[in-house]
């Protein structure tokens, strides 16, 4: 690779075209670039399996805003909110902990002149603005289900209020009356 008459980095876009063009590379050249490229596009088609994903929640998401806008109540449980705020938190796992896309491969520990061309093609596929839009719309939704689990357990919260005072007043009810049949015998 040091005798090799092409430079190795940092190539523009227009010389990283002529290099994986040129017919008088040498092949071993030619498959690192090639194997570069695939990499950021592996990244970028990674991202739209990760987009489509997302949006599929998202649908979920509009379905239960609908729903709330016509009946004027959560429509869910509250272990269906449970369960969508961990679906969240499962996706955003993946997209942030689990997928390769973000970080530049080990590949580039070896060859780390050859990362720039990685980077360019990474930029050039908006990897990281994407990944940063995924994780707001991530976090929008998971506000959005924040609120309704609240909603949820003021409601709960209410209902155990109103038992409380019932049971308060069947207990007063029951006082009086003991009073009441304690006055009648005498």
């Amino acid at each position: 690779l040091k005798n090799h008459p092409l430079p190795l980095i940092p190539l523009s876009a227009s010389q990283c075209w002529t290099v994986l063009t040129s017919k008088n590379k040498p092949p071993l050249i030619a498959l690192k670039y090639n194997f570069i490229i695939t990499l950021s596009v592996f990244g970028g088609l990674q991202l739209v399996s990760f987009e489509a994903r997302i949006e599929a929640v998202i649908e979920g998401v509009e379905k239960i805003t609908a729903a709330m806008a016509r009946q004027g109540k959560v429509p869910l449980s509250r272990r269906e909110i449970g369960k969508k705020i961990g679906k969240l938190f499962f996706e955003r796992n993946l997209i942030n902990l689990h997928s390769n896309f973000l970080n530049p491969p080990d590949f580039f520990w070896e060859y780390p002149q050859l990362e720039p061309l990685y980077q360019m093609t990474a930029k050039d596929l908006e990897i990281r603005s994407r990944t940063q839009t995924l994780n707001r719309k991530l976090d929008i939704m998971h506000d959005l289900y924040q609120i309704l689990g609240d909603e949820l357990n003021h409601r709960h919260t209410a209902k155990l209020e109103w038992i409380i005072i019932i049971l308060i007043m069947i207990e007063v009810l029951l006082a009086i009356m003991t009073k009441i049949e304690l006055l009648y015998k005498f």
